[in-house]
């Protein structure tokens, strides 16, 4: 009986750590990342058609230049400087959310050319034409946030720098305004992040598989650790807004099920910086500025005239 018991824990340990390291490789590595994740977690249009995103390439074609970066890992990373005609000292970086591009920005970048500004937006590290082979979920990411930032005061010295960002790019975002940063970042506008990967991934590992988390996820954040060089807790944008001195509006829609509105309410309320919230009724995930354009375009604008 005693070998019988010993031989299923061996099993069991076994299978949880294959588990595991495939929720590991879900969701991380970026050459298994498979059909699922890119038909369901797709942050913009995923039945867009051929004809709208080849008219998305023209636009950045025609209005962008290409800006690259190394990171601190030594990847190349990809960007995309477009210039507002009437000449502007106030810059909006554009991050993109997870298994996304920065071309999937593009109809917020136009309201905020619109609005006088240039942008840089930028795929993230394992995303569009940016190198990489795992995805940081906004931990690695705000490091690479930090060289882009770089650039632009390189260029000018007396910029002005919005942070702006979906999903996992606003958990990228808001992980920055945690950081030591220079005094041209003025403003940070969020929608939609979560509080930490550990929350996120346990949230959907519960809602997906109806199991345990613990010591599959446990496993995971250990492989990622081996693997990416971060274990799942260690990147929290709780943990950084509750230091962060950079203005931040905290935008959620309250449908979505995929990052759910308690985590923007919990990061509101740890907030320390000058803060406001919006959450957007009927909204499901990165859906505010859609359900709600005139009023979230309204009060985004307000939000940065307010600092800038």
């Amino acid at each position: 009986m005693t070998i019988v018991i010993f031989v299923i824990l061996v099993l069991l340990t076994a299978l949880c750590i294959l588990i595991g390291i495939y929720i590991f490789d879900l969701a991380i590595n970026k050459i298994t990342s498979t059909k699922y994740f890119s038909e369901n977690l797709r942050i913009f249009t995923p039945n867009e058609t051929k004809e709208q995103i080849e008219e998305k390439i023209k636009w950045i074609k025609e209005n962008s230049k290409e800006k690259y970066i190394k990171s601190i890992d030594n990847l190349k990373l990809c960007g995309y400087e477009i210039k507002n005609q009437k000449k502007s000292n106030t810059w909006i970086i554009v991050v993109h959310g997870y298994m996304g591009q920065g071309l999937d920005m593009v109809p917020c970048v136009k309201k905020f050319i619109q609005m006088g500004y240039n942008a840089l937006i930028i795929d993230q590290r394992a995303h569009g034409n940016s190198q990489g082979k795992y995805r940081g979920m906004g931990y690695l990411e705000c490091k690479d946030l930090k060289e882009w930032i770089n650039l632009i005061i390189k260029e000018n010295e007396n910029s002005k720098i919005i942070l702006y960002g979906v999903s996992m790019g606003a958990t990228t975002v808001m992980m920055e305004t945690g950081e030591k940063l220079p005094e041209n970042v003025k403003v940070c506008i969020e929608d939609c992040g979560y509080t930490s990967i550990w929350d996120e991934f346990k949230s959907i590992y519960k809602r997906s598989f109806k199991l345990p988390t613990f010591p599959v996820l446990n496993i995971a954040s250990i492989t990622s650790k081996i693997k990416a060089g971060y274990y799942f807790k260690q990147a929290s944008a709780v943990k950084a807004v509750k230091k962060s001195k950079i203005p931040t509006i905290f935008i959620h829609g309250e449908e979505d099920k995929l990052v759910p509105c308690n985590m923007a309410e919990k990061l509101y309320k740890v907030a320390k910086c000058k803060k406001e919230k919006l959450i957007i009724k009927k909204a499901g995930h990165v859906e505010s500025y859609t359900v709600e354009s005139e009023k979230y375009w309204k009060k985004v604008k307000e939000f940065i005239e307010a600092y800038i």
